[in-house]
């Protein structure tokens, strides 16, 4: 069971090279996930271009343990629940088409229903 996270526009409003303002719900939802057996891998364009230990202390300050980190952006695939639960991967991205949104980052409240849905949470 995997969840491949995005930073920029996922966990964080997008203010890069900065890190931006938390975005509402998304460390609570992870560690939810997390608690559940997922094993979360961290999926950003921040280590192509080499800003990726901003990301690493935003995630380590929210107590966030990562299995693994991408040397380079994996594209994602488009969000479809059902298809993530059949294959126990998620691909938690502001970038996968359909993945819902709001105010140009992911909207973890509907993530969190969504996942509730399907009972992976």
């Amino acid at each position: 069971m995997k969840v491949y996270l995005d930073f920029d526009g996922t966990m964080v409003k997008h203010m890069y090279p900065a890190v931006g303002e938390p975005n509402p719900k998304a460390i609570e939802v992870v560690k939810s996930l997390f608690s559940k057996g997922w094993k979360i891998h961290l999926n950003t364009y921040r280590a192509d271009i080499g800003f990726i230990n901003e990301a690493l202390d935003y995630i380590n300050k929210a107590k966030i343990p990562l299995e693994s980190t991408f040397l380079f952006k994996l594209k994602p695939p488009e969000w479809d629940i059902n298809k993530a639960k059949k294959e126990s991967t998620l691909w938690i991205d502001d970038i996968a088409p359909f993945i819902p949104m709001k105010n140009s980052m992911v909207d973890w409240e509907v993530i969190e229903e969504q996942l509730k849905m399907v009972k992976i949470l």
